[in-house]
C-alpha cells in the first residue's frame, strides 16, 4: 500500500534492500552512490557533525529511552553483524519521525544519500517505511527533493538483516545542510548515513524552499457530541452505575445537570473474549446488549428513560452511543466459510460484523439510545503484520460512512500511523499521553507531566481530540488527572475539541460516591467543571516595576507582590531567573527575596522573574534593585510644596507626605521615578512631576557611579565647555591671519 505524504518531489527509485541473515553490509569507500558526472564526487558526511530531533518528542513519554548525543552515523563504521548488540548501531525509539540534519560544513552539490542499518522484526527494530530528503544552503530554509517510499513494509517473521536504502536526487542540489525525515514506528537502528556529492556546489541547483506546515487543529465534536467515555462491558454497568457518567450527581446521589455526552462501550482484555472465533463474537455481543441481565446497553436505556426527565432530554432524545469493532485475530476458525487471513476476507467479515450490530440494535428495542458510530479497538496501525494495515482501516471507515455512522479511534501517543487519523477516515479520534498510569518499573520509565503538553501538541498538529486517563491504583492520582484538564484547558481543546476519557472500568462512578472534599470526589467534580466550561486555571501575577532598597554592606530581605487566587503560595516556583551580573540575591517563587550587599556596588539592577504555579507561567517582570551607599553625597532639592512618596512603581499606595520646606535628596530609579531620602533615611518613591525635575535616565548600569550634590558635580562640563570655547576661538584667530596674509 503506498504512504502518500505532501513532499515537494518524490524518489526517483522504491527501497533497496539488502537483506541477509549475516548482515550483508554496503561497501566502503569514497566511490558515489550514483553519479551525475560531477567533477571529484565523493562522500561528503565522513566526520561532520548532524543534530537528532523528533517530530513527537520521548524525552517526558518515554524518559529512559530519550536520546543521547553521539557522533556514530559519520564516523565510516559499518556494524560487522545484523545483531543489535553491535556498537556500531544508533538506537532511536519511536518519535513518529526522526529528523536528522547533517552539516557538510561548506555548500556543496549533494547528488545522493544512502541509509544503512539493522532490520529485526521479532525485536520491534523496523526497516523505514519513508524517508524524505531536504537540503538548505543557509540552516533556516529547506526545500524537500526526494521521497522514498516502501510499497510493502510488512513482514511480521522477518529475520534479522542489515539494509541499505539508497536515495538519489533527481539532480545534484546545494546544499550545506541535508535534512532525513524518517518514520519511526518502535525501535529504528541505524549504523551509517551517507551524503555523496561534490564539494564544487556550482554542480549543484538551489532547491525551491517548502511551504511551512500549518497545524490542523484539534478535531472538533461528532455531531455535537464532545465528551465520550469508555465504558468497558466487563463492568456489567446497572443503571444505578450509570447514572453518574450520564448526570452529574450531587454528593447526596441527586442529578442536578448532564455530564457525558455520548458513550463508547467496548471490551476489556479482562474480558475473556477469544476474537478469533465466531462464538467468542457471538459472547461479547450477548454481554454488550445486556438483554436478560439489564445490564450494559439495556442498563443505560433504563437509565435515560428513569432520568431524562430531570435532566431535561425530552421526549424525542435519544442519547448516542458508540461500539467497537475488536481486532480480528488472525485463527484457525473460519467465519461464515471465510478464514481472516487477507483483505478481503477481513472486509468482509468486519461489514458483516457491522450489518449485524446495526441489525442487533435496531431489534434490542433501545429506544432511549441512538447508535452513532464504530471505534477501530486496535490502537495502532500494525504496518508490520500485513502490508494492506491501512486499506484494512480504511474499508472499515468506508464502510461505516457507506451505513450512515461515524468512525471513531483513540491511538496512543507515538502509535504507528496516528498521525493518519484523518487520511484514514476517522470522523473523530483522540490521542492518548499515557501519563495517568505508574510505568515507574517500566523499561521506558515513568511519564512525565510534560508528556500530556507533549501529546495535546500532537493532537493538535495532526487533527485529534484528547484523551482523559484516570487510574485511581495511583497514589497521585488526583493531581495526574488535573494535569489533563489543565491541559486541555489551557491548550484549547475544551473550547473546540473533542474528548474521550479512559477510566478503569468503574472509577468514574467510585469518585461520584466518595467524600465530600476527598481526592476521589474532587476529581468528579474537576471532570464536572471542565465538561460543563466552569474549570479555569488562572496564572501567577508577579507585579511588574517593584523596587527594592539596599545599603551597601546590608542584608535586606522582604515580599514582592505576588497574586494568584488559585494556587497554595507553596506551589509557586520561580521559572525564569535572570539577575544583573554583581548583585548578590535569592528570590522565591512566593515573592520573599533575600539581597546580600556586602560586595555590591552603589547602583541600580536590574531582576527579570517569571513565576510558574506548575501548569501556568506568569508574564515576565523586572524587579529594580536599588542599591546605596549611605555615606556617599546626592543631589538635594528643597521642597517647595508637600511632597507624596509611594512604596512602589506600580501600585502608588501613599507610604507618608514629606512637608514643604524640607530638604530631600534622591536617587534615579527610572525614567521618571526616584527613591527619596528624609535626613539620610528612605522615604519612599516620588516621580518627575512631583520633584519638579526634568526626567533623567535610570542608572541601569551598575558600574556608574551616583552623582555628587552641590556645584562640584558640574565642574567637569564647564571646564569642558571652557576648553571647547578657547580651541574655537584659536581657530578663528589662526583663520584671519592667514587670510591677511593671502591679501
Amino acid at each position: 500500500m503506498k504512504r502518500i505524504l505532501s513532499l515537494t518531489l518524490i524518489c526517483l527509485t522504491a527501497f533497496a534492500l539488502v537483506l541477509g541473515s549475516a548482515g550483508l553490509m554496503p561497501a566502503k569507500g569514497d566511490e558515489p552512490v550514483h553519479g551525475y558526472g560531477l567533477s571529484g564526487s565523493k562522500t561528503l558526511s565522513i566526520g561532520k557533525s548532524y543534530t537528532v530531533s523528533y517530530d513527537s518528542p520521548i524525552e517526558n513519554a518515554y524518559p529512559k529511552k530519550a536520546y543521547k548525543q553521539e557522533s556514530k552515523l559519520t564516523d565510516g563504521q559499518y556494524a560487522s553483524s545484523a545483531s543489535y548488540n553491535d556498537s556500531a548501531f544508533t538506537q532511536f525509539y519511536r518519535g513518529t519521525f526522526l529528523y536528522l540534519t547533517f552539516d557538510l560544513e561548506s555548500v556543496c552539490a549533494v547528488e545522493s544519500v544512502a541509509v544503512h542499518g539493522l532490520r529485526n522484526n521479532p525485536a520491534g527494530i523496523y526497516e523505514p517505511r519513508t524517508i524524505s530528503v531536504a537540503v538548505s544552503e543557509d540552516g533556516e530554509s529547506f526545500g524537500t527533493v526526494a521521497l522514498c517510499e516502501d510499497s510493502a513494509p510488512a513482514g511480521g517473521a522477518k529475520s534479522a538483516a542489515a539494509f541499505e536504502v539508497p536515495i538519489y536526487l533527481p539532480k545534484p542540489y546545494k546544499a550545506r545542510y541535508v535534512r532525513l525525515t524518517i518514520n519511526s514506528d518502535v525501535f529504528l537502528y541505524l549504523d551509517e548515513v551517507t551524503v555523496t556529492g561534490s564539494e564544487d556546489a556550482s554542480a549543484g541547483a538551489s532547491a525551491s524552499a517548502d511551504k511551512p506546515a500549518e497545524d490542523a487543529g484539534y478535531c472538533g465534536p461528532i455531531d455535537g457530541i464532545r465528551n465520550i467515555c469508555l465504558m468497558y462491558t466487563v463492568g456489567q454497568y446497572r443503571s444505578e452505575h450509570l447514572l453518574p457518567y450520564l448526570a452529574y450527581v450531587d454528593t447526596e446521589g441527586r442529578p442536578t445537570d448532564t455530564l457525558y455526552d455520548g458513550m463508547l462501550f467496548l471490551p476489556s482484555g479482562a474480558s475473556g473474549f477469544d476474537f478469533s472465533s465466531p462464538s467468542g463474537w457471538d459472547a461479547y455481543i450477548d454481554d454488550l446488549f445486556g438483554e436478560q441481565s439489564h445490564t450494559n446497553l439495556t442498563a443505560l436505556n433504563d437509565a435515560v428513560g428513569l432520568y431524562g426527565f430531570e435532566l431535561g432530554f425530552g421526549e424525542d432524545y435519544r442519547y448516542p452511543v458508540f461500539l467497537a469493532v475488536p481486532k480480528l485475530k488472525e485463527g484457525s476458525d473460519e467465519f461464515d466459510g471465510l478464514y481472516p487471513l487477507n483483505l478481503d476476507n477481513k472486509l468482509t467479515i468486519i461489514k458483516g460484523y457491522i450489518d449485524r450490530m446495526i441489525r442487533r440494535f435496531n431489534d434490542a428495542g433501545l429506544d432511549r439510545l441512538e447508535l452513532k458510530g464504530f471505534y477501530w479497538h486496535e490502537e495502532l496501525i500494525p504496518y508490520t503484520e500485513y502490508n494492506y494495515a491501512e486499506d484494512l482501516v480504511k474499508g472499515f471507515t468506508s464502510y461505516v460512512h457507506d451505513r450512515g455512522y461515524k468512525a471513531l479511534w483513540i491511538p496512543y501517543y507515538c502509535a504507528s500511523g496516528f498521525e493518519r487519523a484523518t487520511e484514514l477516515g476517522f470522523d473523530g479520534a483522540c490521542l492518548q499521553a499515557g501519563y495517568a498510569f505508574d510505568h515507574s518499573q517500566s523499561e521506558n520509565g515513568d511519564s512525565l507531566a510534560a508528556a500530556c503538553e507533549d501529546s495535546a501538541r500532537q493532537a493538535r498538529k495532526y487533527g485529534l481530540g484528547i484523551e482523559f486517563e484516570l487510574d485511581l491504583n495511583v497514589s497521585n492520582f488526583y493531581k495526574r488527572f488535573f494535569k489533563y484538564v489543565h491541559t486541555a484547558y489551557a491548550t484549547g481543546c475544551r473550547d473546540s475539541g473533542l474528548m474521550a476519557m479512559y477510566q478503569g472500568v468503574y472509577d468514574i462512578y467510585t469518585c461520584s460516591r466518595a467524600e465530600a472534599n476527598s481526592d476521589k470526589r474532587n476529581v468528579y467534580e474537576l471532570l464536572y467543571q471542565y465538561i460543563s466550561g466552569t474549570f479555569t486555571s488562572i496564572p501567577p501575577v508577579l507585579e511588574d516595576g517593584q523596587v527594592i532598597l539596599a545599603e551597601t554592606g546590608t542584608k535586606v530581605s522582604g515580599n514582592l507582590t505576588v497574586v494568584d487566587p488559585d494556587s497554595a503560595k507553596n506551589a509557586l516556583k520561580i521559572k525564569e531567573r535572570n539577575v544583573q551580573e554583581g548583585l548578590t540575591a535569592v528570590f522565591e517563587g512566593d515573592g520573599f527575596y533575600l539581597i546580600n550587599t556586602k560586595d555590591t556596588q552603589p547602583g541600580t539592577y536590574s531582576v527579570r522573574l517569571t513565576l510558574t504555579d506548575g501548569y501556568n507561567l506568569s508574564d515576565p517582570a523586572e524587579i529594580r534593585v536599588v542599591v546605596y551607599d549611605k555615606a556617599a553625597e546626592r543631589p538635594s532639592k528643597k521642597l517647595e510644596k508637600d511632597l507624596p512618596v509611594y512604596t512602589d512603581l506600580v501600585k502608588r499606595e501613599t507610604v507618608q507626605t514629606v512637608k514643604s520646606g524640607e530638604t530631600v535628596t534622591y536617587l534615579s530609579v527610572s525614567d521618571d521615578a526616584y527613591y527619596v531620602f528624609l535626613n539620610g533615611e528612605p522615604a519612599g518613591i516620588s516621580f518627575a512631576d512631583d520633584l519638579g525635575l526634568p526626567k533623567t535616565a535610570p542608572v541601569d548600569d551598575a558600574s556608574e557611579t551616583e552623582p555628587s550634590s552641590g556645584s562640584k558635580s558640574l565642574w567637569p562640563l564647564w571646564v569642558g565647555i571652557g576648553v571647547a570655547a578657547a580651541a574655537a576661538a584659536a581657530a578663528a584667530v589662526l583663520l584671519i591671519l592667514k587670510k591677511k596674509k593671502k591679501k
